[in-house]
């Protein structure tokens, strides 16, 4: 079952020590004061602590598939299974357990901008974020809080009674968009016209709007609408986690993503905004009004004081497509450029994608939308930041060859750092890679290429010199060598590049002292120079580390122990306290068939536990 083998603790192995001696104690206090529904969420949260979430979806399809073996889920099995799944941020679906988007009948997944759909997608899944994901809920839940202090201090709740209008809006636009998570509504003081929110549906909590006076102030119902609609279409759609994963990631002052990231993440930024603008459509149904309402927001102006007319406009804008507007100097923006985003948001209003669902009948794709949207989208997509990129590029692949070439290992490591540089750049450097093996393959003289580059690069702009010189250092020493013609060719770069020896040499020791390079320099002979024993005295270990192989022991010492622990024993510990909790208090009302399940893990559970006996050994072995 999924149940054994798949639970890994991810405490340390002092901290879990504590913890299950803390967690076998509440055991007993849990049982005499007759299973208080407050003990039980309290061990269920120390669990969370201990088990990632795959742990928890396993945990809670084996209670479901284990309660309902006879005749389905009573009352009291379907209140047990919904506190776990709610105290552990694993929302239900048909089978027990989802994952964490919408149901698959939602109208919002049909209409979603599919290019930006795959890309959070894959950006979800490579940064592994369901294994982050009670982290990510916790700070997802103190973002939420954070953000409604600010409000209620800067503004006022949205209730019926102080702001009805905008809690009447608030409420007919969720019920519109079919969504049963609670919204709350801020409006604070600005005189700037804007709005956000805090939530996703990842976010066991409340989800937070907080609108600026200035918008409720200009806009009237149909475009404010727009605003809160689309702003849940951010909730819909569930962002949430992975702008907290990038905030999180990033948050120290020198910690700042690579370019290769810093564009990727602008691009994924304004792409959310086109499949939010659509559930904003959906939520006012008025294309033009929605566009003013673009038009207010983006600019701060009244489209009838300013004479704006949004079919004029965007009859201009088709030309966008022969004559290019350059949008690069948009790429630190998070939003897309104004005139982009209104002909994505015309283009989905005229589609007939749009158009089925106005009409409550099945949603059909369109395939000229999803064509013009890739183009649209391309124009919000920066990769190159200035001229010189792809020579930048291509001067570290040069050098990283060169480097290469000068060493006396296979090159192996080098080719693996140069890579790693690359994509400080580029998400792919194969292409860059296999153009300067061509270069070799022809015969060119890829040395004489590499100083080319280098003069060209340095006059455009001389503090180039500094990261090549380094990243060159950096491939040099990927090996954890650096020999005489190494240094000699990190010279010669360095006089290339402008600059004296007597720079290049401070350049490389400063190098050279900041990472774990002159460590791996010191011989083994030191050791014996200094009269010092082995690092690691790993004999006194051998013998208690033996113990742990033992079938014939109890786990009852686990509790005490003072050194170190078997993961294992504590998995296998972990297990049964959570098993006590859970299946003992149902044991009574199991039927037959139940009964019979239950036993086989029980049998498992005590094989497996038989083997913790080995810390009894082990604490015995330390007091002596």
């Amino acid at each position: 079952m999924a149940l054994v083998g798949k639970w890994l603790p991810r405490l340390d192995k002092v901290k879990l020590r504590d913890a299950v001696a803390s967690g076998k104690d509440q055991i007993e206090s849990f049982y005499a004061s007759g299973c208080p529904q407050s003990v039980f969420v309290q061990r269920l949260e120390f669990l969370a602590d201990n088990l990632t979430f795959g742990n928890r979806r396993a945990i809670l399809k084996d209670l479901h598939s284990l309660a309902g073996v006879s005749d389905g889920l009573d009352e009291d099995e379907e209140s047990l299974i919904e506190l776990a799944s709610l105290t552990w941020a694993v929302p239900k679906d048909d089978d027990g357990v989802t994952s964490w988007s919408l149901p698959s009948n939602h109208f919002s997944r049909k209409i979603r901008f599919e290019s930006e759909e795959k890309l959070t997608a894959a950006l979800r899944d490579s940064f592994g974020l369901q294994n982050l994901s009670t982290f990510l809920n916790a700070k997802s839940r103190e973002h939420c809080e954070l953000a409604r202090k600010e409000s209620v201090s800067r503004g006022h709740g949205v209730s019926a009674l102080l702001l009805p209008r905008v809690r009447r809006l608030v409420d007919e636009v969720a019920e519109s968009l079919k969504l049963e998570e609670t919204i709350e509504c801020y409006v604070v003081e600005e005189a700037i016209a804007n709005a956000h929110v805090f939530g996703g549906l990842n976010h066991d909590g409340v989800h937070y709007i907080t609108l600026t006076s200035a918008l409720v102030r200009a806009m009237n119902d149909v475009q404010l609408r727009f605003v809160i609609g689309h702003e849940i279409g951010h909730v819909l759609y569930n962002v949430n986690d992975l702008g907290i994963f990038l905030h999180e990631a990033y948050d120290d002052e020198d910690a700042n993503p690579s370019m290769a990231l810093r564009h990727l993440f602008g691009t994924w930024s304004k792409w959310i905004e086109f499949s939010a603008d659509r559930i904003g459509l959906v939520a006012c149904g008025d294309r033009l009004e929605a566009i003013n309402a673009l038009y207010r927001v983006c600019t701060g102006l009244n489209p009838s004081e300013t004479g704006f007319s949004a079919d004029d406009y965007l009859e201009g804008i088709e030309k966008l497509d022969e004559e290019p507007i350059d949008f690069e100097i948009f790429q630190q923006d998070t939003h897309p450029p104004l005139p982009l985003r209104l002909k994505a948001l015309d283009l989905f209003a005229n589609s007939e994608t749009f158009r089925s669902l106005r009409e409550s009948t099945e949603i059909k794709e369109d395939e000229d939308l999803q064509a013009r949207m890739k183009l649209i989208a391309s124009k919000a997509d920066f990769y190159s930041p200035d001229p010189l990129h792809s020579l930048r590029i291509l001067t570290v692949a040069l050098g990283g060859f060169c480097m290469i070439n000068q060493g006396s290992q296979s090159g192996e490591a080098e080719m693996k750092k140069v890579e790693e540089i690359l994509r400080l750049f580029v998400l792919d450097p194969a292409p860059v890679i296999r153009f300067v093996r061509q270069m070799l393959d022809d015969g060119d003289d890829v040395e004489e290429a590499l100083w080319n580059a280098l003069a060209v690069l340095v006059h455009e702009n001389p503090e180039e010199r500094f990261p090549l010189l380094h990243f060159f250092f950096d491939v040099t020493t990927a090996d954890g060598q650096l020999n005489e013609i190494e240094y000699s060719f990190l010279f010669a770069l360095g006089g290339h590049m402008g600059f004296s020896p007597e720079e290049v040499g401070s350049i490389l020791i400063k190098r050279i002292g900041g990472g774990s390079f002159l460590e791996m320099q010191v011989p083994q002979s030191i050791r014996s120079i200094l009269g010092r024993p082995e690092a690691f005295p790993g004999k006194q270990f051998a013998e208690p580390l033996g113990f742990a192989d033992s079938v014939e022991q109890s786990e009852e010492p686990l509790c005490s122990s003072e050194d170190d622990i078997n993961a294992e024993g504590v998995m296998e510990s972990c297990m049964s306290s959570l098993f006590d909790l859970v299946i003992n208090p149902m044991q009574e009302k199991l039927a037959e068939a139940e009964r019979q399940q239950l036993s086989l893990i029980v049998e498992r559970f005590q094989e497996i536990a038989s083997k913790a006996k080995a810390f009894e050994e082990l604490q015995k072995a330390s007091d002596d």
